[in-house]
């Protein structure tokens, strides 16, 4: 079956699409112009400073206070430096585009007047018949106090002034021979917290309540931290330390007791 010719030829045309260079302007070049410029008659790059960037951010109400804003910023004037080496030798300036022509300007006659109050209405507050705009942009001072963070002071109650020592050791024991013992260790932590700076007394006292008229006593005259060994501190190295302003005790081993008493005093 054959096609007529002139439906072949109408076919072919709606198929057939010119380049697309063929379509511009021929005074618009199909491929872009490279234009070599002498990067020795360039100035040297621009480097904004911070009075720069605030007099911008004033100016454009825009927040140039990042290091890839300023990055930008720096680019765009670098490339705009380009325009410096391009000659303009005879060539005059235009100073519009269309000076060429005739423009017809309208004729200044008053059309209307007496209109102050009409116009000062539309102001939210007005002084001696004056807008009262709002402050501008006012620039901040920027010093180093304004954005210092400052830490906060905290209040420390001083509860240990009561007694002549902060710290008392007192230990209890079932049996003799623990007492001993625990005597000797007792002793020992004492001489290590006062060779570490920190005051300590020793407290020795046997019985079945000696435990509970201890710690009594030290509460009475105001020792804030009391430190109680009993037996199984000498199994397993842990001790009870016991806080006068929180009523709380602790459970702490022999090795952390000076680093962490220390720890406490100081916060």
């Amino acid at each position: 079956m054959f096609m007529p010719r002139i439906l072949l030829c109408r076919l072919c045309k709606s198929t057939w699409k010119p380049p697309v260079s063929r379509l511009l302007h021929r005074a618009i070049p199909p491929t872009p112009h490279d234009i070599s410029v002498d990067k020795s008659k360039l100035p040297t790059p621009t480097k904004v400073d911070r009075d720069t960037i605030l007099q911008l951010e004033r100016v454009a109400l825009v927040d140039f206070a990042t290091e890839e804003g300023i990055r930008r910023l720096e680019a765009a004037i670098q490339l705009a430096d380009t325009i410096s080496a391009v000659d303009t030798k005879g060539v005059e300036p235009l100073y519009t585009v269309l000076e060429n022509r005739s423009l017809y300007l309208q004729e200044d006659k008053v059309s209307d007047g007496h209109c102050k109050e009409e116009i000062l209405a539309n102001a939210a507050v007005t002084e001696e018949d004056y807008f009262v705009a709002p402050p501008g942009n006012i620039p901040l001072d920027q010093s180093g106090k304004h954005y210092a963070v400052k830490k906060p002071k905290r209040a420390k109650k001083n509860l240990n002034s009561l007694g002549a020592y902060q710290r008392k050791i007192v230990f209890n024991a079932d049996s003799k021979d623990a007492s001993e013992d625990l005597k000797e260790l007792a002793e020992f932590l004492t001489r290590c917290l006062e060779r570490g700076g920190v005051p300590a007394e020793l407290n020795c006292e046997f019985g079945k309540n000696a435990l509970a008229v201890q710690q009594e006593n030290t509460h009475n005259v105001g020792v804030c931290y009391t430190v109680t060994l009993k037996e199984r501190t000498l199994k397993d190295g842990i001790l009870e330390l016991r806080d006068k302003r929180t009523t709380l005790a602790e459970q702490v081993h022999v090795s952390m007791l000076k680093r962490y008493i220390k720890k406490l005093v100081q916060s």
